[in-house]
């Protein structure tokens, strides 16, 4: 039994192509050898413990990202590990780590397969089923196509050399459909190899390495993102007068950065229009979210004088290693996820670094700034959140008996900072307290006790108190996860808006579960993102299994606790009674009915014609029709009242005894024909 997760798309040449590694592997794999399949309408690893705890799926399909999302969840599911039938764990979409394969062997014991597989081709590589992670960081062998390995000449190369990967044979697409309907074949050469795109070497034994990627889509954690619509969307987005980006963005280059869990992730290179403030990735991602899916918003942003170009055609490849970019962790504050750089002269070779450095976010400018635009009577201190690393600001009176900083205040400041900063000097949050600053003994400002009045200046401005106990519950998962203080959190909170995402939502799911006790489907909090919405589909389903254990443990229905066979000989020998027996002993009777009926109309004077001989024929045809009509449904309403009797309702297990004596009866019900009449009538009588 395989456990499906999603269809995944991909685009060449600008046409949507369905992915078929999951048809193939997910589908018809499981189908052709007399298996099934679990789809699941999303990726979530709770979702995929509960599938192993309830179904106990074989083997499942998934990349690499998947796999460590999966293992991280299982570490708070030991009951559902132990009750794993997992044999084979498949890979694609990615390559698999030597220590990520490591871990899924040791956890599901059992065989652990990587794989190499494109939409052109599928497949074209994996180990065979006896592989034991002998040979780290393989693709297999070919699972079909020829494999070679070619220089930039097209020769083929020997084994250990590392070169393009190309194939060709019987897996290998024909072309690329165009919108006129013709196809493509410029991609596959002469002697029919076609150019994956990705560098490579066989060893000896004809084992697959790849050693790098070469082609400009973003693979994030197995999803294919093509970077024109990144760009496509940011500059779209500058285009409109409603946009956090009107106006804002002059270029953009979106290309691969590195990322610790995703492998890759997006990135993007922006030319700012001269003389206006540069947007964050912050506006970027309120700008594009009502056209571009979350995941394919970018992570790091990169600001340039120009985009590095060869020939007049952009050159996204290689451009984080140029740039010299660090890996990005869920856990990378905001401001490390900006950095500035100078494009290199036109036609500057793919080999020469780019210089590049964080953001450099001069706090006493903003300082300055901001004094200008507050009375005199109210003072101002600022830092850098340790979280983000932007700027926080906190505003005092001078003295206890001068007017207090309020929200009014607040928002005017923020406006005039906005007018003169760039998005990522603006300061994260800008609180106020009733009273001056606390100082020490040496006239320092103390942290310890203004934070103190922080946390109760922000209790009394969110009204904490407000918060219904679920929420309140909720906003400390939302603290946890996202690293971000719960006192300033209102029911209006949402969850993507404070920083989540697709990875973040999978861990607060495992959080939500393992607080409330109950399970809930991933798409939850997608369209339940704020607090006082998820409460309140927390409240409901809380209430609902309360009623539901309720109704289980007052109801006498069987539970499934076992699983049983389909090919036990003799569940087959039953399936074959009714088909193999019944029909032709129902045939058997209407024309041995026939034969006496017409043999008993010989005599009779309508025999003399050939007419009357056609007449007798086709009365006694009809005649033995009505009595089989009427014997049939009696039989098989017998049969049913002595196999089964009233049915019951209940869960049963498939091919059990009770799911098999009601198979049998459905089967020779259908045999009989038109039962129900019959049924009542022995009913009634019974």
């Amino acid at each position: 039994m395989c456990m499906c997760f999603e269809k995944v798309f991909a685009q060449r040449s600008g046409v949507d192509v369905l992915y078929s590694g999951g048809l193939i592997r997910n589908l018809f794999a499981p189908i052709m050898s007399g298996g099934s399949t679990i789809c699941t309408t999303h990726f979530d690893a709770n979702l995929f413990w509960d599938v192993v705890e309830d179904h106990q799926p074989t083997w499942y399909y998934a990349s690499p990202t998947m796999h460590s999302v999966i293992l991280d969840a299982g570490k708070e599911r030991p009951a559902a590990r132990q009750m794993s039938q997992i044999r084979l764990v498949c890979n694609a979409a990615g390559g698999l780590l030597p220590s990520l394969a490591r871990q899924l062997q040791d956890t599901f014991k059992c065989t652990v397969l990587p794989s190499y597989g494109m939409t052109e081709c599928m497949p074209i590589s994996t180990p065979p089923l006896r592989y034991t992670l002998d040979r780290p960081g393989t693709s297999g062998i070919s699972a079909g196509p020829e494999i070679e390995i070619h220089d930039h000449t097209h020769n083929s190369l020997p084994a250990g050399t590392i070169g393009s990967i190309v194939v060709r044979g019987s897996p290998l697409f024909q072309g690329y459909l165009l919108p006129d309907g013709q196809l493509d074949t410029s991609t596959i050469s002469e002697a029919g190899w076609f150019d994956t795109g990705d560098t490579g070497y066989l060893d000896v034994d004809g084992y697959l390495y790849i050693t790098g990627r070469a082609k400009e889509v973003i693979n994030r954690g197995g999803e294919l993102i093509s970077p024109f619509e990144v760009e496509e969307a940011i500059l779209k987005a500058a285009q409109t007068q409603d946009s956090t980006l009107y106006g804002r963005v002059f270029e953009v280059l979106a290309f691969s950065a590195p990322h610790q869990t995703l492998q890759e992730a997006v990135a993007v290179a922006v030319v700012v229009s001269p003389g206006i403030r540069r947007p964050d990735l912050r506006a970027i991602h309120k700008a594009v979210k009502s056209s571009l899916h979350q995941s394919k918003w970018p992570v790091l942003l990169v600001y340039m004088d120009a985009l590095p170009k060869k020939n007049n055609k952009l050159l996204r490849l290689k451009l984080a290693e140029r740039l010299t970019l660090p890996t990005i962790a869920d856990e990378t504050s905001m401001l490390a996820r900006h950095f500035t750089a100078t494009c290199p002269p036109i036609d500057t070779p793919l080999t020469q670094a780019i210089s590049s450095q964080v953001y450099n976010v001069d706090l006493a400018a903003v300082l300055d700034i901001a004094r200008k635009h507050l009375p005199p009577h109210v003072e101002l201190i600022g830092n850098s959140s340790d979280r983000s690393g932007l700027v926080n600001l906190v505003l005092a009176p001078q003295a206890a008996h001068m007017e207090i900083p309020d929200g009014a205040l607040c928002h005017d400041l923020r406006t005039a900072l906005a007018a003169a900063l760039d998005d990522v000097m603006m300061p994260e949050k800008i609180d106020f307290i009733s009273a001056s600053f606390p100082l020490t003994s040496s006239g320092r400002i103390d942290e310890v006790r203004l934070e103190g009045l922080l946390d109760r200046s922000a209790q009394l401005a969110t009204g904490d108190v407000c918060l219904s106990s679920t929420e309140r519950r909720i906003a400390s998962l939302f603290s946890k996860v996202l690293a971000v203080p719960s006192g300033s959190m209102l029911p209006t909170s949402n969850f993507f808006d404070l920083g989540g995402d697709s990875l973040r939502a999978g861990s607060l799911l495992a959080c939500l579960r393992k607080e409330f006790q109950i399970r809930l489907p991933p798409e939850v909090l997608f369209t339940n993102p704020e607090i006082y919405s998820l409460s309140s589909v927390i409240d409901t389903e809380i209430a609902t299994n309360a009623t539901d254990e309720e109704v289980i443990s007052k109801s006498v229905q069987p539970r499934c606790v076992k699983t049983c066979s389909s090919t036990s000989f003799l569940v087959l020998c039953i399936q074959m009674i009714p088909l193999a027996l019944l029909y032709p002993m129902k045939r058997a009777l209407s024309w041995t009915i026939w034969v006496y009926a017409f043999t008993g109309v010989q005599g009779l004077p309508t025999d003399h014609t050939l007419l009357g001989r056609l007449f007798n024929l086709i009365i006694t045809l009809g005649f033995a029709q009505v009595i089989v009509q009427i014997i049939s449904p009696l039989f098989g309403a017998l049969v049913k009242w002595i196999v089964i009797g009233k049915y019951k309702e209940g869960l049963y297990p498939m091919w059990g005894v009770y799911h098999t004596r009601w198979w049998f009866v459905q089967k020779s019900i259908a045999v009989a024909g038109m039962v129900s009449f019959c049924d009542q009538l022995l009913r009634i009588g019974i």
